[in-house]
Order: structure tokens, then C-alpha cells, then sequence
């Protein structure tokens, strides 16, 4: 019915600001330049949800580091001499990270366990270029070094709404799609009423 496809309208009209209003405001606070010249790593590496604050333990403020070198600080793109691996009987931590540019080798030799109490077992015998991070965040590395689970990050956060603006991204395009469609079909069904 008319009034039907009318109330749908405007619902997915509704949903379509709100979803548009959400995906505005964190592309402000996150101050995205657009341009490839100016991406930093944080836009690019895509980690699967949850795993935001064990990546943002193991690469903390070189997550906002330029993928261009001609900007400032910035990641340079280089094989390494060394290709670590992560420790043994361990998640390698990259698993959970759909794309990591430019942080690939930094991540490789980067495990992920359950808990604390196994990180810090584990830790003793870490190689040096290895470390261990839980799914709450940590770090403990190979040379003794340690960040604490629950240590607060920025970078955490940030890794987190690049996430959902990508999610964002995908039901935008899916909402203005299906929109289009109803816009039509109401349309239609109005032409139709008053003929």
C-alpha cells in the first residue's frame, strides 16, 4: 500500500541521516586526510574486531607513523635481513589482522595468548624480535619489556573507529542502495493512487 511504502521511506530515510550523522563525526575526530599521499597506517591496517587493543599494545604511536616518507614520523618499506617468527605453540598475532601494509614485520613475530599469566610464562623464553599480547591488550617482549593489559592507548580507540567507518562505509552504500529502490516502488505506488 501507499501508506505502507510511505512509513518504510521514511524510516530508511531516517536510519540513512543517522548512519550518515555517525559516519561524519568520527571521520572529523579521526581528521582523515583522504588523499594517498597522506595515509597513515591506522587507516590502512584493517584488524579484526576485538584485537584492537592487543596490535595497538605491540605498535602503540607508530600506528598514526605515514605510509609516505616524505611525511613525518613515517613507515619505510624494506625486506628485513630477519624474518621472525612468532613463539612456539603460540597464535601468531597477524592472524587476526586482515591487512597489515606496512607493519607486517613488526607483527610476525608478535604472539597472542589467552591470558596473562601465560604471556608472562612465556616471556622468559621469547628470542630476541619476539613478544606475547593477550586479547586484553599487553605486551611483553623479548627483552624484558612490558605494557601492562589495561595500559590506556590512543591508538586502541583509533584502530577501533576505523573499523566501524569501514562498517560505516558498507551499510551506507547498502542503505542508499535499498533507499533508491523504495524511493522508486513509493513513487510509483503514488502514481499509481491517484491515476
Amino acid at each position: 500500500s501507499l501508506e505502507a511504502t510511505k512509513k518504510h521511506f521514511e524510516k530508511l530515510s531516517y536510519d540513512y541521516r543517522s548512519l550518515e550523522a555517525e559516519y561524519d563525526a568520527i571521520d572529523r575526530i579521526l581528521q582523515f586526510d583522504k588523499s594517498e599521499i597522506k595515509s597513515k597506517l591506522s587507516q590502512k591496517i584493517k584488524v579484526k574486531e576485538g584485537y584492537e587493543a592487543s596490535v595497538s599494545s605491540v605498535l602503540g604511536d607508530s600506528l598514526e607513523g605515514s605510509l609516505n616518507e616524505s611525511e613525518q614520523p613515517h613507515w619505510n618499506s624494506i625486506e628485513p635481513i630477519n624474518n621472525f617468527n612468532p613463539p612456539e605453540k603460540v597464535e601468531p598475532l597477524i592472524n587476526f589482522i586482515d591487512n597489515p601494509s606496512l607493519a607486517k614485520y613488526s607483527l610476525t613475530g608478535v604472539g597472542i595468548v589467552k591470558t596473562e599469566h601465560e604471556a608472562k610464562i612465556i616471556q622468559a623464553s621469547l628470542l630476541p624480535g619476539q613478544a606475547i599480547t593477550t586479547e586484553k591488550g599487553g605486551l611483553w617482549r623479548w627483552d624484558g619489556f612490558v605494557i601492562p593489559i589495561n595500559s590506556t592507548s590512543p591508538s586502541e580507540e583509533i584502530l577501533k573507529q576505523n573499523r566501524r567507518l569501514r562498517t560505516l562505509e558498507k551499510e551506507r552504500t547498502h542503505l542508499k542502495k535499498t533507499l533508491g529502490k523504495v524511493d522508486k516502488e513509493y513513487r510509483s505506488n503514488e502514481v499509481n493512487y491517484f491515476s
